[in-house]
Formats: structure tokens, sequence, C-alpha cells
């Protein structure tokens, strides 16, 4: 909501990357935050996830999206395009709303 709301995820705010291009990375954050939480259980010898595990993923990513100066990269650009172009986001989306812990 915060980075919808500022505009922090296309833009001047984010390396001039155009609106559409900005929403492939915006959605790039959920599979990757689950992502992490669960590299995070893991690490920590469990196999479910915790609310912690989901809090400090989320930070771990939200704190690293916009900040990191790779994703301003033409090649880091090109290789979220072709996520995007290939259906790719959607369904890792997809695949991490529906698999379990």
């Amino acid at each position: 909501h915060v980075k919808m709301m500022g505009m922090a995820f296309c833009g001047p705010a984010f390396y001039d990357v155009p609106v559409i291009e900005g929403f492939a990375n915006l959605a790039l954050l959920y599979p990757i935050a689950l992502y992490v939480a669960r590299w995070l259980a893991r690490a920590d010898g469990r196999a479910a996830l915790t609310l912690e595990d989901a809090q400090k993923a989320i930070a771990i990513v939200d704190h690293n999206h916009g900040r990191s100066r790779i994703m301003g990269r033409a090649n880091f650009r090109r290789r979220v395009r072709w996520l995007a172009e290939q259906s790719e986001i959607e369904k890792l989306i997809i695949w991490y709303t529906h698999t379990k812990s």
C-alpha cells in the first residue's frame, strides 16, 4: 500500500521504470517474500512458517526493493520483463498462494 501510494515502484523513485514494468516488480514481491519466509523457517529447522518468519521476510524484501542499484540495470529489468511477458510472475503468485508452508 505504501509503495503504491508513494509511487515508489516506478518513475523517478524507482530508476525511471515505467508504470507497467514497476507493477511487475511490485507483483514479484509477494512470491519473493514467501520464498524468503520459507528459507528463514527452514534455516531455523522448522517446516512450517510462523508470523515472525513472514514479518521478517517482508521487512527484508521491502527494505531492498528499490534500494538495490541492480534493480535499475538493464539486465535485471530485462529479466523482470521476460517473467511478465511469459506470465511467470502470475504462475509464481498462484503457486505460492496454493502451496502450504
